[in-house]
């Protein structure tokens, strides 16, 4: 549950919505998050030896107050904007609208992608939080916990070439001040720069940007 494993992370997600919207939202938090984290198991199962060549960095699955969660990495979850950018950054002309999400995952999977969110608290955050100094003091905090500890994942691999990208601007800004322009993936210290945003002036990721940064014809 996400008050033993992440009780400091917690207190500043107080700070930053009020300790009643947190405690309020708490039961669904944990239910989404319990979701998510069995979903992106799943997918990692899936990736061949566990070798990831492209890395996606993102905030958390979206807040949805009731029914089934919704998660990218989730086959049942409804094709949205980030899965429209991923089908077309990796998948051919035929396979974007042929391939159903449960097989477009795979060939994700496939290819060595994998996306790691960088909080593990799906509240709804807005451009003002965002540029909060609470927010950024959480996202100093999780870059040293739950996005370290993903990275760490047992059984996972980084390709020497292995290449990042940031889903969102703010967020990205955030995690590349708290880890100080650099990230550790295996034996591999990658530069971390505003170069490797995705994110197009929609504030959701672009197909054409993650194709530039993933080297992807």
């Amino acid at each position: 549950m996400l008050q033993q494993d992440f009780p400091i992370e917690l207190a500043i997600l107080e700070e930053l919505f009020g300790s009643n919207k947190v405690a309020t939202s708490l039961k669904r938090l944990n239910e989404i998050h319990t979701f998510a984290e069995a979903k992106w198991g799943e997918y990692v199962s899936r990736i061949p030896n566990g070798v990831i060549r492209y890395l996606l960095i993102a905030e958390a699955p979206p807040w949805k107050a009731t029914g089934a969660p919704w998660f990218v990495l989730d086959p049942d979850t409804p094709s949205r904007t980030l899965m429209a950018a991923l089908r077309s950054t990796f998948l051919n002309d035929g396979q974007v609208t042929r391939l159903a999400t449960p097989e477009a995952l795979t060939e994700l999977a496939r290819r060595g992608f994998l996306l790691i969110d960088s909080i593990p608290f799906s509240m709804r955050y807005s451009s003002t939080q965002r540029t909060s100094p609470h927010y950024w003091k959480l996202i100093a905090r999780t870059a040293q916990t739950y996005l370290r500890r993903k990275i760490m994942w047992p059984g996972l691999s980084w390709s020497p070439s292995v290449r990042v990208a940031f889903a969102f601007k703010l967020n990205a800004k955030a995690i590349i001040e708290a880890l100080e322009g650099q990230l550790q993936l295996g034996d591999a210290i990658r530069p971390l720069g505003p170069d490797l945003i995705a994110a197009s002036s929609s504030g959701f990721p672009n197909a054409g940007r993650l194709k530039s940064i993933y080297a992807l014809p």
